[in-house]
């Protein structure tokens, strides 16, 4: 994989890493419709991006197969992630002046174009890795419950063993006394 089909890809990471710009903190009140003309321009942006991306795909199909499929890819989940129905809605809670919705809408929107972008760039989603980083820790600590049990009964063998070694020791010694 050469350098020259990932500078290929550095525009597009920079628009999208430009969208996720938009949706920070939300401004005062009397600035909101700009900001919801902004997240509708943004939309439009990240539509055109969408059919640059598949072109820039088709164009990439025969010398470098690997970055066509990642960018047909990053088009799918952008669709999948139905980011034109965020971007309405994101809209459509700023001009309600729903900040507080607006606002989780708005990091949903960044988060999604986040994760977007680290695929892209053939970086791990964090989110996807705290996940299984947790469902490590609780594997972690289940195991060492089980291990915790099994050393408990280990010793609990080990002590009703000692007691019935006496048990034969004193049972041998008796038919030895009888003999």
């Amino acid at each position: 994989m050469g350098t020259r089909p990932a500078r290929a890809l550095a525009p597009l990471a920079a628009a999208l890493a430009g969208a996720v710009l938009l949706c920070g903190p939300l401004r005062a009140d009397r600035e909101l419709e700009k900001v919801a003309e902004q997240a509708r321009q943004t939309r439009e942006l990240v539509a055109r991006l969408s059919t640059k991306m598949e072109s820039v795909a088709q164009k990439l199909d025969k010398t470098h197969p690997y970055y066509a499929q990642k960018l047909r890819e990053a088009v799918k989940r952008m669709q999948g992630a139905l980011l034109r129905e965020d971007y309405d809605q994101f809209v459509k809670l700023l001009e309600e002046f729903k900040q507080g919705d607006a606002l989780a809408k708005g990091q949903e929107i960044t988060t999604d174009l986040e994760r977007l972008l680290a695929f892209l760039e053939d970086r791990p989603d964090a989110e996807k890795t705290r996940k299984e980083l947790e469902n490590i820790r609780k594997a972690l600590d289940e195991l060492a419950k089980i291990n915790k049990e099994h050393q408990d009964n280990t010793k609990q063998l080990q002590d009703m063993n000692a007691g019935r070694n006496q048990q034969l020791e004193r049972l041998g010694e008796q038919i030895r006394q009888l003999e």
